[in-house]
């Protein structure tokens, strides 16, 4: 079987979507598309036969330009994994062409759940939980067993064995020794969801003290969370290691796995860890990890406050409180988070 798949990107979905090529036999064949900046994370899967890689700045009309040539090939299946305007655009123009041509090819793709997430945001605690979303990789991986007639029973979690790993190239470039560290990602893509770094700053250093673990601050040096993390540990003197200008993710990678376990926002780093095998401990604020984006390993934890008007929104860029506004991050005590940690 010949598949054609699209998924762009986030990073933490890109991840979370290897589940669905976890949960595929051996002989399927499959050319996947993906957003350019996010194709290092399947680049040597493999069960991908090519990864065709867009470059965003193309606009719409290298997107046409991309199906068009891809409407040249010949799959048994086309599956979107990604659901936006331009998978919708895809969608329309393979069924336009299969209509001219006179034969079809079946179109499948991963529900949203619309109803379930938006009812949750609305009604928020008082939603039942059998309506809340299902945990997004479990969405992948259940359409991948639907395409191949497998059961659900056969699913598979999300994986990132393809990565050439090295621990001890990258414990050796930052002074580390395995398990002897923790990672932390204190900054979010959305600002709206990231704790504060007076917490951050007390958990780590208060952990570290009682179980001799050095804090790695994962991210990039645009990040201003992490940066404001790794200047007050310089400025007090705090034994650390920032992986902010790390440009091989590979290192990141490999880093995290070595790591005893990483603590931060739901970012595409925490699903890595859980991918590469090391628990996480994600802080929740504006969002609630049966949004579907929670962690799925049974040692990983999940830490959010009681506030009635969580979750509100995917990112929370806008509170609707008009005192004590995120509230739902405030809430969150370092003592809390220490609790849910290894």
């Amino acid at each position: 079987m010949k598949l054609l798949v699209i998924r762009m990107s986030s990073l933490g979905d890109v991840i979370l979507s290897t589940a669905f090529l976890e949960s595929l036999p051996q002989n399927v064949q499959i050319d996947w598309v993906i957003s350019k900046e996010f194709a290092f994370v399947l680049k040597g899967h493999p069960k991908i036969r090519t990864l065709i890689e867009f470059d965003k700045r193309k606009g719409l009309i290298g997107w046409f330009d991309l199906i068009r040539e891809l409407s040249h090939h010949d799959y048994d299946m086309r599956v979107d994994l990604h659901v936006t305007l331009r998978s919708l655009l895809a969608r329309i123009y393979f069924h336009w062409l299969d209509f001219s041509r006179g034969y079809w090819v079946p179109w499948k793709s991963i529900s949203k759940q619309r109803f379930q997430f938006y009812g949750y945001l609305i009604f928020k605690k008082w939603w039942p939980e059998f309506f809340r979303p299902h945990p997004l990789h479990e969405r992948f991986s259940h359409l991948a067993c639907k395409l191949s007639g497998l059961s659900t029973d056969q699913a598979s979690k999300p994986a990132m064995g393809h990565l050439e790993l090295n621990g001890p190239e990258a414990l050796k470039k930052y002074s580390l020794e395995s398990k002897k560290f923790f990672v932390v990602m204190p900054s979010s893509r959305w600002a709206s969801k990231e704790w504060s770094t007076d917490s951050y700053e007390r958990l780590c250093v208060e952990y570290s003290r009682e179980k001799s673990l050095v804090p790695v601050v994962l991210g990039r040096l645009s990040d201003r969370n992490a940066a404001a993390l790794v200047f007050r540990f310089h400025k007090n003197g705090i034994v650390h290691r920032a992986v902010l200008s790390e440009s091989e993710f590979s290192i990141t990678a490999s880093l995290i796995k070595e790591a005893a376990f990483y603590v931060g926002s739901d970012t595409g780093l925490a699903h890595l860890a859980e991918a590469v095998g090391t628990p996480a401990t994600m802080i929740f604020g504006p969002t609630r990890p049966d949004l579907g984006f929670g962690p799925w390993r049974k040692d990983s934890q999940s830490v959010y406050s009681s506030v009635g008007c969580s979750p509100c929104s995917k990112d929370g860029k806008i509170c609707y409180r008009f005192k004590d506004r995120y509230a739902c991050l405030k809430q969150i005590t370092v003592e809390q988070v220490k609790d849910h940690l290894p």
